[in-house]
């Protein structure tokens, strides 16, 4: 679950998850279903925020690499996650204190990177699109979080919160 939460957290799978058949996410392996999401939420977003060529051009462009770089931080995010709780779990205290920063570091960098995003956003939409962007950015991670939720079954809480 902390993967999918890890994944998912940067606020980049955006469209909302009815739109999405769900065999797209339960018949391929992680990384596929992570890149056909992507490739889904493009097209719904595209439609949805009514972007011309050009626009959507301009705008997956940028959106691309940024998601890129944001993939690359929550990898970097769940090592260091990784290394904190090993800390941890071995009660070594002189290394908690720098596990923790290290780990607020890259949550910063993370929301800096999402902040970039929306900032970059409004420069290369025009206002309509771009409020259709932030609602959409918001609906895709809420309906994308239900989706998993459902997918472990309900009720079932966090389960085994350690990073595996």
């Amino acid at each position: 679950m902390w993967i999918l939460i890890r994944k998912y957290s940067a606020g980049f799978l955006l469209v909302v998850i009815s739109l999405i058949d769900a065999q797209i996410l339960t018949s391929q392996p992680a990384v596929n279903a992570y890149q056909r999401i992507y490739k889904v939420k493009k097209e719904k977003m595209t439609k949805f925020l009514e972007l011309d060529d050009k626009t959507a051009e301009e705008f997956f462009e940028m959106y691309s690499t940024a998601f890129k770089q944001i993939e690359i931080k929550n990898d970097e995010l769940g090592l260091a996650i990784k290394k904190l709780s090993f800390s941890l779990d071995n009660d070594n205290d002189g290394e908690i204190g720098q596990r923790i920063k290290e780990v607020q570091n890259y949550q910063k960098e993370i929301a800096d990177l999402a902040f970039a995003v929306s900032e970059n956003a409004e420069k290369i939409l025009d206002e309509k699109q771009y409020a259709r962007f932030l609602i959409f950015e918001r609906r895709f991670k809420h309906e994308l979080r239900k989706f998993f939720q459902r997918k472990q079954g309900k009720g079932r809480g966090p389960g085994n919160m350690r990073d595996k």
